[in-house]
């Protein structure tokens, strides 16, 4: 009798996977055909940090968003001026009013590799940053 319940034991784990591959879905259960992968390609963007500063800029459309947060807290910097040395001579970043700096760039509609040098003033505070700006083809 031990031996018996001791192949009844072995016997059903190995009976429940051999079905696991047979199951199929019946009505009101098969799903379809497996939704399509979309591929959205990310705006081109520099970035760069010191021991106070973390900065992103995002090109788009002829323009600069700047994304300008504290290194230690990742906390945004609201109150900074930001001057940016562009291809086109030097640049202020005017705050955007939601916590990004907008800065007008007609030069980043062309592809490219562009070296910015940003020169950040918050309080007492102030950094030079260099982004390397690459915008494809």
């Amino acid at each position: 009798m031990p031996l018996r319940r001791s192949l009844s034991l072995v016997a059903a784990p190995v009976l429940a996977t051999s079905l696991v591959g047979q199951v199929h879905a019946h009505e009101g259960h098969d799903h379809g055909a497996a939704a399509e992968d979309v591929v959205v390609p990310a705006l081109p963007r520099a970035a760069a940090a010191s021991d106070r500063f973390e900065m992103v800029a995002v090109a788009e459309s002829g323009a600069l968003t700047i994304y300008l947060d504290r290194f230690a807290t990742n906390e945004p910097v609201l109150d900074a001026d930001i001057l940016v040395e562009t291809p086109h001579g030097s640049v202020a970043a005017e705050h955007a009013g939601d916590g990004t700096y907008r800065l007008p760039a007609p030069w980043a509609t062309a592809p490219g590799r562009y070296d910015l040098m940003a020169t950040v003033t918050s309080g007492h505070a102030g950094e030079v940053l260099v982004l390397n700006l690459e915008l494809p083809a």
